[in-house]
């Protein structure tokens, strides 16, 4: 259980008489209804905690920190983890000055590793430089401000949700590389060719648009004879080979969709965070002092308090009309449905000039005697872009990120960002700062239809039509984590861990989604998996739909396309694709337990290490690291296979299990 998050610079500090100058960022976790007597670890009575004993942890973080680096022989360290009797501190030290601690409740029946808490910590530091850049280059005045902003946020979604560490898996372990989505079955690249010709090569785009990278997505809150293999999960591709923040970019995509299970626009700007439900045994406050007393932490940004207020006031007349709408219906008999409640509620238009207009590829079943119902409807349009309501935030009109590309660029630079969807595929459009034709809603809604028409023929090719009622499904799974990035065909654990404390929790998305679709704001972590087929129209995506417009945002975002079914598309599975949630788990920390073996294993340089090990339920784990490539391979085989599947006269660990993993290795190795 998370307690503390600080963030110190100890080079602000000049003395004894100033060491509170350290401190830049100090959050304490609370639950709803803890109660606290005043005499734990000095803490007050109200839940806060005093400056000395804040400046007094810190102490020992720095402490321990100076005496280890004070013995001979031990090379700088960017990280740390200090063991004390009841607590575990999480230490990594950034720009050479600034150190960001986490610390945890020592608890020995805990299922996740420090080791995985680490890596977050890692990413949440890479996370805040994507969006604001390195802590030197933050003006004093506002350095404290974004660090709450961004770490509080972050951590506190881990906080109140913990499954959302063991939600990607073992490639948490690698927060330096990146997940690769693949697709087998895909031969015909001409979708690549053709949004290289129609975009980026376009006269009106090729100054402006830098880059385009696109995340294939699919849903993880379906039941999971709907989901796909986690292989055809993450980055599909861009279109330069020098974005050195990649890495960075793609995982913050994935931490996003782990948190949140999908994207939409409120996510990527940023106006979301989870909270606490309270439960039934807690009063409801009083006018008593303790009660009603804020801590700092409490009110997370001022920047999220101006968003909260703002789009509370702008949906109050909403509210009033609802209400209105319930109230004659419950007199007269009519019915108050959310169609009858638009019709009381003007259309407000897309911006100041012009109202949504019809997707050119709208009524594209006119001509055809195929009826709407055999028919799927496929769902483009912006998540982020200018074509938003006027009244919205800058940050739902673009993300301003920074992105170094070494060809142009020394160090990070800010590029104007947009973000596209075409059912499960996500694009980030990166542009030039101060492209004038983002600006434009006739190029914006060229650029969709352009984009749309590649991720199409994207579908045709990378799932085609299964011939059989049920495609194969492979015996064996596999992780590949290479220099920069990793593939993997193991699934990650989607469902809540049944170790882990998990608190009624709701979304908050400054109430516009509850308006929009039926309440779907408020996301019950107790039923994100309910058995239900969720795939449709009407799927809890917390905002998507508003885009376009904040009342007219169904028609102009959707086409109806003819797609082929998801039980008739390949869907590549293999046999641990149907483990339960909890035993899958169980399997990651086996491996991971195996990895660690392996890392303290003493070799020489140039040397490749195979281990065998059978695990339990029948499972076979192989893994094979060659340090000097800097390339690792797990492989998870199906023992009771093994005889039938075994080449024959095979001499090798390796060759051991079976031509359909030496077949898969063979083409891995043929497409690099």
């Amino acid at each position: 259980m998370l307690k503390y998050l600080t963030i110190f610079d100890p080079s602000r500090s000049h003395g004894e008489d100033d060491t509170y100058r350290e401190l830049l960022l100090y959050h304490q976790f609370v639950r709803n209804g803890d109660q606290r007597d005043g005499n734990d670890n000095g803490e007050r009575p109200e839940g806060g905690t005093t400056n000395n004993v804040k400046l007094s942890q810190i102490g020992i973080i720095q402490g321990i920190w100076t005496l280890t680096q004070s013995l001979g022989g031990v090379a700088e360290e960017t990280e740390k983890v200090i063991e004390l009797d009841k607590e575990t501190i999480l230490v990594i030290k950034v720009e050479q000055k600034y150190f960001i601690a986490i610390c945890l409740a020592r608890d020995k029946q805990a299922s996740v590793s420090s080791h995985f808490y680490l890596k977050q910590l890692w990413l949440s530091y890479r996370f805040f430089n994507l969006k604001y850049g390195l802590f030197d280059n933050c003006n004093d005045t506002k350095l404290s401000g974004l660090l709450n902003e961004h770490f509080v946020i972050f951590w506190n979604n881990i906080f109140l949700k913990p499954d959302i560490m063991i939600r990607k898996g073992l490639e948490l372990l690698w927060d330096d590389k990146f997940k690769v989505a693949e697709f087998p079955q895909m031969k015909d690249p001409s979708w690549e060719s053709k949004i290289i010709q129609d975009i980026l090569l376009a006269k009106d785009s090729y100054l402006g648009i830098k880059d385009i990278a696109l995340y294939h997505l699919p849903k993880s809150n379906v039941p999971k004879k709907n989901r796909l293999n986690n292989k055809t999960f993450g980055f599909m591709r861009n279109f330069t080979s020098n974005l050195e923040t990649l890495p960075d970019l793609s995982n913050w995509i994935y931490h996003l969709h782990s948190v949140y299970d999908e994207l939409s626009s409120h996510i990527i700007a940023g106006n979301v965070h989870y909270k606490e439900l309270p439960t039934e045994d807690q009063q409801p406050a009083t006018n008593d002092n303790t009660a009603t007393t804020l801590r700092p932490e409490d009110n997370v940004t001022s920047n999220a308090n101006f968003k909260d207020k703002f789009l509370h006031n702008l949906t109050l007349p909403i509210s009033f009309a609802y209400d209105a709408v319930q109230e004659v219906g419950a007199t007269t008999g009519i019915s108050s449905s959310m169609s009858i409640l638009r019709d009381y509620i003007p259309r407000w238009p897309m911006t100041t000039t012009q109202e949504p207009q019809e997707s050119p590829r709208m009524g594209m079943n006119a001509h055809n005697n195929e009826t709407e119902s055999e028919l799927d409807r496929s769902r483009y349009a912006y998540l982020i872009s200018p074509m938003c309501a006027e009244l919205l935030p800058d940050g739902y009109k673009l993300q301003k990120l920074k992105l170094k590309f070494t060809d142009t660029d020394k160090e990070l630079n800010t590029y104007d960002c947009l973000f596209w969807y075409y059912n499960d595929v996500l694009a980030i459009i990166i542009c030039h700062e101060g492209f004038s034709k983002i600006w434009d809603q006739e190029y914006l809604k060229d650029l969709s239809y352009k984009l749309s028409e590649g991720v199409r023929q994207f579908y045709e090719v990378a799932f085609p039509t299964v011939t059989h009622h049920h495609d194969s499904v492979e015996s064996f799974a596999y992780m590949l984590v290479t220099p920069t990035q990793i593939k993997s065909s193991i699934p990650t654990c989607y469902g809540s861990h049944d170790t882990l404390d998990v608190s009624p929790l709701t979304l908050v998305i400054n109430g516009l989604d509850s308006m929009f679709t039926g309440g779907l704001g408020n996301h019950n972590t107790d039923d994100a998996d309910d058995g239900e087929d969720n795939d449709n129209d009407n799927e809890r995506n917390w905002g998507v739909d508003i885009m376009g417009g904040l009342f007219g945002y169904g028609d102009s975002q959707k086409v109806t396309v003819k797609k082929k079914k998801l039980e008739k598309r390949v869907r590549y599975t293999n046999f641990i694709d149907s483990m339960d949630d909890d035993k899958l788990w169980e399997l990651h920390v086996m491996i991971f337990k195996f990895l660690e073996s392996l890392k303290n294993s003493r070799r020489q340089d140039g040397f490749i290490e195979e281990r065998l090990l059978r695990l339990n339920n029948g499972v076979l784990c192989y893994i094979r690291e060659d340090r000097g490539n800097d390339e690792l391979v797990i492989i998870v085989k199906n023992w009771f296979e093994m005889d039938t599947m075994a080449n024959e006269g095979s001499n090798g660990l390796f060759s051991s299990l079976g031509k359909d993993v030496t077949q898969w290795w063979d083409s891995i190795r043929e497409g690099e």
